[in-house]
């Protein structure tokens, strides 16, 4: 199909029948937030393959042996599970963002700001998104988990004393 003839498919689809469109969006978002059915959105990829004219171009072979088969067979455990779900790692994002904003605590800037990254870079893929590669968003889930580790080194929810100047506590007797 001529990209002219597409663009115009495309733009008669978006304008005449929005809610369509819209309906055709959310429902490719889901299967890239969501995975309904993760084994078909390439949660896991491992050894090397790809197009055959490719691989000679590269000076590639195939190749999968034992570890990548008990590798796979492994992460295969998790599917289906809260480790490889984005959902999880969004929720998981957003409860940290509300506990940060509660303690307030200096520092805790940065950390809400890479969680809201992640959220935000997730959303972005609802209109961009056009295959269910889990992997696209790795993002979401490795900054839930950064924020995770970085509130369990101090899980207070109170943030320090700002009303305490540097050197201007208590003393040491």
């Amino acid at each position: 199909m001529p990209p002219k003839a597409l663009a115009g498919d495309w733009l008669d689809l978006v304008l005449h029948r929005p809610g369509l469109y819209i309906r055709d969006r959310l429902e490719v978002f889901r299967w890239v937030f969501a995975t309904p059915l993760i084994d078909r959105c390439l949660p896991v990829y491992l050894g090397v393959d790809g197009p055959p004219m490719m691989m000679q171009q590269l000076g590639l072979a195939r190749s999968w042996d034992d570890r990548d088969q008990k590798l796979y067979n492994w992460a295969s455990w998790f599917y289906d599970t809260p480790v490889m779900s984005h959902v999880a790692y969004a929720v998981l994002a957003l409860a940290l963002i509300g506990l940060l904003l509660y303690r307030r605590a200096a520092t805790d800037a940065p950390i809400i700001a890479m969680l809201a990254g992640g959220l935000l870079f997730a959303l972005s893929f609802l209109p961009l998104s056009i295959a269910c590669d889990y992997r696209y968003l790795y993002f979401l889930d490795v900054a839930a988990l950064t924020g995770l580790l970085y509130f369990a080194a101090d899980p207070r929810l109170r943030g320090p004393d700002l009303r305490e100047a540097p050197g201007r506590g208590r003393r040491a007797v």
